[in-house]
């Protein structure tokens, strides 16, 4: 392997580890999940998301794209189709995410993770026990900041 195809790959490896970063100031310190997401501002970005709900049909994990802290397209990562107009509602913001949760903090089980960077809710699961087939799980990840 020449100098030269060592020096791309090792670059190459340094880029794609860097966690797609655009953000370049580190709130990670801040120990309240809603006050570190706020610090970061954003407002611009796309998520990884998977709704699991016994609402049909199932739609998989989606890019959902968010501009001006509105949802403004859900792309199905398995085929690259947008399903905005059939399911854009299922798909939610990093404030909302935080709103569903106020919103239900009376269930009966309520269990959030968060995300140690940016502080948004990675897991959310939701369930009242009195209602069947009512629970609701949100997994999302890969927060991506579009500048």
């Amino acid at each position: 392997m020449s100098r030269l195809s060592i020096l791309f790959v090792c670059c190459f490896a340094f880029v794609s580890c860097r966690d797609n970063n655009l953000v370049e100031n580190d709130y990670s310190y801040i120990s309240d999940p809603r006050a570190r997401w706020r610090a970061y501002n954003l407002t611009n970005y796309i998520i990884e998301q998977d709704v699991h709900c016994f609402c049909k049909p199932y739609f998989g994990k989606c890019f959902v794209y968010v501009q001006s802290d509105t949802v403004s397209d859900v792309i199905n990562i398995d085929n690259s189709t947008s399903i905005f107009s059939v399911a854009g509602r299922r798909f939610r913001t990093v404030n909302q995410l935080f709103e569903l949760i106020d919103q239900n903090k009376n269930a009966d089980q309520l269990d959030v993770e968060y995300n140690h960077r940016y502080g948004y809710p990675s897991r959310v699961f939701i369930d009242y026990f009195e209602i069947v087939d009512e629970e609701l799980s949100i997994v999302t990840q890969n927060l991506k900041p579009i500048k």
